[in-house]
């Protein structure tokens, strides 16, 4: 009776084991939320499955509040002195798309941040009304382990963009943001850095986002930095 019941435990913390999605299913599920929030896509093109690229999609700038400033009342209407917040401007689309792999990331560096995007408090009621909106954004952001420098990050356009920018401009539109190409190639910009940043509409899509994001770098084997 007691045989029967140790493989019984054992059989059931075998079957317990199993029950983490696997890294395919992961990146399955991540690929997904950036695909439903339009916000990009995370595919692996590497034999281990480790190896991914990440393309993002929006260029919108953002806001977060960035400390306060006083703003003078008028004492005889009334008016008592206050304080507004003032706003610092994050703009993400330094660059659109990433290779690294996943085994280099910080798994807590991994985070989701709700910030306002500039139409939020653009379209506040009083812009010196320190009742901060709802965030209707999110920053998700990562670095890799000890800060090493195996993110390559570029920038890149198809030549369909690339056209239409050129037409709406021609009749009188602003264009799509340009991008300066280097001649003969789609590609503006080059870089090895440390950490990525992207925006996601949905906030409560971003949360989802940056535990399956931790759960496939786990899966790789990333590690936190030693310092």
């Amino acid at each position: 009776m007691k045989t029967i019941v140790a493989v019984l435990l054992l059989t059931g913390l075998a079957l317990g084991q199993n029950t983490q999605p696997s890294l395919s299913d992961t990146l399955s599920f991540m690929n997904r939320s950036l695909e439903e929030d339009f916000a990009g896509s995370i595919e692996s093109h590497g034999d281990s499955g480790c190896e991914v690229q990440l393309i993002r999609y929006h260029s919108e700038k953002v806001t977060i509040p960035h400390g306060l400033h006083k703003v003078e009342g008028n004492p005889r209407m009334g008016i008592p002195d206050r304080h507004s917040y003032e706003w610092a401007i994050i703009d993400p689309a330094t660059h659109l798309r990433s290779d690294f792999n996943l085994k280099d990331i910080d798994p807590e560096s991994i985070k989701a941040n709700e910030v306002w995007s500039l139409k939020a408090i653009a379209d506040m009621p009083d812009k010196f009304d320190p009742n901060l909106p709802h965030p209707d954004r999110s920053i998700v952001f990562f670095k890799t382990s000890n800060l090493i420098k195996a993110i390559h990050a570029r920038d890149f356009v198809d030549e369909s963009t690339v056209k239409q920018a050129i037409d709406k401009a021609g009749k009188g539109g602003f264009g799509e943001p340009g991008f300066l190409l280097e001649p003969g190639t789609k590609t503006r910009l080059a870089k090895d850095q440390t950490g990525d940043i992207f925006l996601m509409e949905s906030n409560n899509g971003a949360i989802r986002f940056t535990k399956a994001f931790k759960h496939a770098v786990e899966l790789c084997g990333g590690k936190p930095s030693a310092f």
